[in-house]
């Protein structure tokens, strides 16, 4: 059975920038990203989608001092709410709003962004939380 990998893209160059394959096609993306990981950098922003929405990845990559934009899963990793979400303006698809929130007692997060749409395309999403 094939593996798969995972790629790192740069969008400033337009390129692909890294890779990190994985053998076993059962492996989740998750536990191949911490490996990636490893290469991150203060001051480079790594955007993912929920699947990477976990506290190893996300600790990680504070340790790391690198920034990080991922949807938040609806099931990991539960911040903590430092603060009231408060209402940031609206955009073309609905409202947005900000918390700062914090993942486990060692990460705080900057701020969680709750983008409330308007008219969801997926009746059973009404917001995207982005960490």
């Amino acid at each position: 059975m094939p593996g798969h990998s995972l790629v790192v893209y740069d969008p400033d160059m337009e390129i692909m920038v890294d890779l990190e394959p994985c053998e076993d096609a059962h492996a989740q993306e998750r536990a191949v990203m911490t490996l990636l990981l490893e290469w991150a950098r203060p001051g480079k922003l790594w955007i993912a989608g929920r699947n990477f929405s976990t506290c190893a990845i996300l600790c990680k990559g504070d340790r790391r001092g690198c920034g990080s934009i991922v949807r938040e899963h609806g099931r990991t990793p539960n911040p903590c709410a430092l603060d009231e979400m408060s209402c940031q303006g609206r955009v073309a698809t609905g409202a947005v709003y900000e918390q700062s929130v914090e993942i486990e007692q060692s990460v705080e997060i900057e701020q969680s962004v709750e983008i409330e749409e308007a008219a969801p395309m997926d009746p059973s999403t009404l917001s995207a939380v982005l960490l």
